[in-house]
C-alpha cells in the first residue's frame, strides 16, 4: 500500500514560500534591495517595466559574489547572514531566511550578474523554473545586477490578482522611498521604463525627507531627539499645516528597517489629537534604535511587523518623546494654574460680536472652553447673510415662520434604493412632503423634519452625491474649464508626479490643464469652473493625493470623478446657513439616489415618529 504522506519537491516548496515572501512586484524589489544593502552597497538603482511584471532590474555596487556563492544563492535556506541560534536572536541584517532568491526563481525568469572587486572577471547565472541554472563567466561591473523577467508567468492565477499598473507602481515607489529615507547616506536611483522618477544623492535625513515629500514641508519639520536606557528616537514630525487626509506621509523605522506597529501609531496619534481634526493625519518620519536582542523581527514572512519584549515601555517612550517635542516647539498648550480655582469653574467674559460691541460668553476656567450661547457664523458669509441668520434665529428657533416653498417640489424623482432600509425610508418621503429645516448639529449633520419623523443628513456625503451626479450628467463632453489669469505653481512628491503623468489626459478632459516641470514642479493653467476662488491649489493637491493612494483601474474616469466629488464636497466641521442647507437638500433630493453616496456610504437616517413615541412611552429605563 503506497504511503499517503510524501515529501514535497523543492520546486513546490519554493512556490509555496514565494506565496508568502513574493506577493507582488513590490515584494521582489524589497527583497533584492535588502540584499544590496546587506552587501554594503552605497549606490542602488531600481528599474522597472510594466509595474515590475515585465522587468525588475536592480543594480548595486556592493561586495558581489564568487562563482560558488552565486550557485548557492538561489538555493532554499542559503544565507550568509546567520550561522548560529545566537545570530538569529540578534539580527542586524535585513535579509536572513535565505528564501528570497529561491522563491523568486520559482515564479520568474532570473538573471544575475556579479563581480567582486578583487576578481578580474564576473559571473552570470540564468535561472528558469524546473530547469538547472546556467552559470558562465561574463564582463560586468563590480557589485551585482539582478534581472527578474515575466514575474508569475508560470503562476497565472497569482498574476491575475495583481492590481492595475498604477497601483502596483505605487507599491513599488513606496518601498523604494522607504529605503531611500532610512538610508539617506546612500544614493538611490529609480526609473519607470526610461523615465527617471528620482535620483537622490547622499544627504542628511532632513534634506532626504524634503527631496521626497516636497519642498512645502521644508520649514514645517520639527526634529525629534529622545533617548533612554531602552530606546533611542530620532527623526521629524510635521506641524499641523502639513497634516493630510491620507496616511501617505508617515514613515516608521526600527534599526533601519521599515515597520508597521499599531501601538506606536496609536501613541503618535494620541499626541496630535488636541491639535488636528479627526480627518487629518500627521506627518512623521521616526527612526527607532533598540538592541536587536530585545526585538523579534521574525514574526512575519515579509519582516514588516515586529514584536518588542516590552511593548508598554516602547509606547510610553514614543508618547513622551512626541509630547515633549510638540511642547518645546509650542505646538500644544501647557496648562498653568496661577490661582486657586473656585468650586464652580464657569465665569463670564465679554467680547465683541458681529452684531454688537459687547457679547457675553461663558468660559470654563479649567479647560478654557468657551460655552457658545449664540449661533456660530461662518467667516466667509457676508454681513447681509449674518444679519439674515441672526434675525431668523432670534425670531423663532424652529423657523416655523419660514416654510421654504421650494421643498414642495422635492422628491419627485423615484429613488434607486438598493437596500431594504433605503426602500423603507423612501416610503416615508412623499412628493407632497413638506420639509422643515431645524438647523445643523456638530457642523456636520443637517436636521430636518417631515410628518413622518426626524431626518438626519450627513452634509458631506450629500454634497458628494450632488457633485458626482452633476459631473456624471456631462460625461459625454469635456467639463467646463476656466483659464487662470495667473498660473499657479506647486510641488509634489516624485511618486505623485508619476501619477500625474499617467493620468494627464484624463485630468485634462476633467478640466485640469497643467504642465509638469523639472524638480517635481507643476504649473496649473486651467481648472474646472466650479472650484472656488482661492482653493485651487488646495483642491488640486487633495485630489492628486487621493488618487495616489487608491486603486486606479481601467475605469479611470469614474475613479477621478469619485475622488473629485469627495475632495470638493463640504467637509464635516463646516457651518452652513439655513439657505445653504435648503439648497443642499433641494439638490440632493433631485439626484437619482439621495440615500447613498457614490462611495456607498449612507447619506441620511430617518427617525420615525412611531419609534420616538414608543421610546418615550416606556416607563422603564
Amino acid at each position: 500500500m503506497p504511503n499517503k504522506i510524501n515529501i514535497l519537491p523543492d520546486f513546490i516548496v519554493n512556490q509555496i514560500a514565494a506565496g508568502e515572501v513574493v506577493q507582488r512586484s513590490e515584494s521582489a524589489v524589497k527583497e533584492l534591495v535588502e540584499n544590496s544593502l546587506d552587501a554594503g552597497a552605497t549606490e542602488i538603482a531600481v528599474i522597472i517595466k510594466d509595474a515590475g511584471k515585465q522587468l525588475i532590474h536592480i543594480i548595486d555596487n556592493g561586495s558581489g559574489m564568487s562563482r560558488d556563492d552565486l550557485a548557492l544563492s538561489i538555493k532554499r535556506h542559503s544565507t550568509s547572514k546567520i550561522y548560529t541560534l545566537e545570530d538569529l536572536e540578534a539580527i542586524r541584517t535585513f535579509g536572513f531566511r535565505g528564501e528570497a532568491l529561491a522563491s523568486i526563481c520559482s515564479v520568474a525568469l532570473v538573471e544575475i550578474r556579479t563581480k567582486q572587486a578583487q576578481e578580474k572577471i564576473g559571473w552570470k547565472l540564468i535561472s528558469e523554473p524546473l530547469k538547472e541554472p546556467i552559470i558562465e563567466p561574463t564582463i560586468t561591473d563590480n557589485g551585482m545586477q539582478v534581472f527578474i523577467k515575466n514575474l508569475f508567468y508560470n503562476v497565472p492565477a497569482r498574476r491575475k490578482f495583481l492590481r492595475s499598473n498604477l497601483t502596483e507602481f505605487r507599491y513599488i515607489s513606496d518601498i523604494v522611498m522607504k529605503f531611500a529615507i532610512s538610508h539617506y547616506d546612500k544614493r538611490f536611483t529609480f526609473y519607470d521604463y526610461d523615465q527617471l522618477v528620482f535620483d537622490l544623492h547622499p544627504s542628511d535625513l532632513q534634506q532626504r525627507v524634503i527631496d521626497l515629500l516636497g519642498a512645502e514641508i521644508q520649514n514645517r519639520l520639527i526634529p525629534v531627539n529622545y533617548d533612554n536606557e531602552y530606546i533611542k528616537i530620532t527623526g521629524f514630525i510635521g506641524t499641523k499645516e502639513v497634516a493630510r487626509q491620507t496616511r501617505s506621509n508617515q514613515y516608521l523605522f526600527l534599526n533601519g528597517r521599515s515597520i508597521i506597529n499599531r501601538s506606536i501609531n496609536f501613541a503618535i496619534y494620541s499626541c496630535f489629537e488636541s491639535i488636528l481634526d479627526k480627518n487629518k493625519h500627521p506627518l512623521y518620519v521616526l527612526m527607532l534604535e533598540i538592541d536587536p536582542k530585545k526585538v523579534d523581527v521574525n514574526i512575519h514572512p515579509q519582516k514588516n511587523e515586529v514584536k518588542f519584549d516590552d511593548d508598554r515601555f516602547v509606547f510610553n517612550s514614543i508618547f513622551e518623546s512626541i509630547i515633549k517635542t510638540l511642547k518645546s516647539y509650542h505646538q500644544i498648550p501647557e496648562l498653568v494654574y496661577l490661582d486657586k480655582l473656585s468650586q464652580f469653574p464657569i465665569k463670564k467674559e465679554y467680547t465683541k460680536s458681529p452684531f454688537s460691541n459687547k457679547q457675553e460668553l461663558l468660559v470654563n476656567k479649567i479647560t478654557g472652553e468657551i460655552i457658545d450661547n449664540v449661533p456660530r457664523i461662518s467667516p466667509q458669509h457676508s454681513t447681509h447673510r449674518e444679519s439674515q441668520y441672526r434675525q431668523s434665529f432670534d425670531n423663532n428657533a424652529n423657523l416655523q415662520h419660514k416654510d421654504i416653498s421650494a421643498f414642495d417640489l422635492l422628491f419627485k424623482k423615484p429613488t434607486l434604493a438598493i437596500e431594504n432600509e433605503d426602500i423603507e425610508d423612501s416610503q416615508l418621503i412623499s412628493t407632497d412632503s413638506k420639509i422643515k429645516i431645524l438647523g445643523q448639529f456638530a457642523d456636520r449633520y443637517i436636521l430636518a423634519t417631515n410628518e413622518n419623523g426626524l431626518l438626519i443628513i450627513d452634509q458631506s456625503s450629500a454634497h458628494e452625491r450632488i457633485i458626482y451626479e452633476s459631473y456624471q450628467n456631462r460625461q459625454n463632453s469635456k467639463n467646463a474649464m476656466q483659464n487662470l489669469l495667473f498660473p499657479l505653481d506647486l510641488s509634489f512628491r516624485p511618486d505623485f508626479i508619476h501619477t500625474l503623468q499617467k493620468i494627464k489626459n484624463e485630468l485634462l478632459d476633467f478640466g485640469f490643464d497643467f504642465e509638469i516641470k523639472p524638480e517635481n514642479k507643476v504649473t496649473i493653467k486651467s481648472i474646472p469652473t466650479d472650484i472656488p476662488t482661492g482653493r485651487e491649489i488646495e483642491i488640486f493637491k487633495e485630489l492628486i493625493t487621493e488618487l495616489s493612494n487608491i486603486e486606479i483601474n481601467e475605469q479611470i474616469e469614474n475613479t477621478i470623478l469619485l475622488s473629485y466629488a469627495k475632495t470638493l464636497s463640504i467637509k464635516a466641521g463646516t457651518p452652513l446657513t439655513i439657505e445653504e442647507m435648503g439648497n443642499l437638500l433641494n439638490n440632493l433630493f433631485n439626484t437619482s439616489n439621495p440615500f447613498l453616496s457614490p462611495s456607498n456610504k449612507r447619506i441620511m437616517k430617518i427617525l420615525k415618529k412611531n419609534e420616538l413615541d414608543a421610546f418615550f412611552a416606556k416607563n422603564e429605563i
